[in-house]
């Protein structure tokens, strides 16, 4: 019983070697994942988010610094002002990624007016 389970793991999962090969891929692509032209900080975090998910999925985790760290380091250059303030204001380690998005929408929203 053991082995078909195994097996059948093995098919909807891919091998040993798949898997690795797709967290590598994946820990490239979040290691230079950056805020695309015209993306909203919902859209960018969310890609984030399905990102940080499927490397969970492989066994890669982020501590909540490393992920508000990469959100902060992802944003347009307009953004820099506020990526500062609130890198000097906050502890990134304990700050819920929920109370960034709110603070980073909230400036989204003063910047298109």
């Amino acid at each position: 019983m053991k082995e078909i389970w195994y097996k059948l793991k093995e098919i909807h999962e891919g091998s040993e070697d798949i898997r690795e090969q797709k967290k590598s891929l994946l820990m490239a692509i979040y290691e230079s994942f950056k805020m695309e032209p015209h993306e909203n900080i919902d859209k960018m975090c969310c890609r984030l988010h399905d990102i940080v998910k499927d490397l969970k999925g492989l066994g890669k985790e982020y501590s909540l610094g490393e992920k508000n760290r990469k959100i902060l380091n992802a944003l347009a250059k307009e953004w820099e002002p506020k990526s500062i303030a609130i890198e000097e204001s906050k502890n990134l380690n304990s700050m819920p990624i929920e109370s960034l998005i709110n603070s980073l929408t909230s400036f989204e929203l003063k910047l298109k007016y």
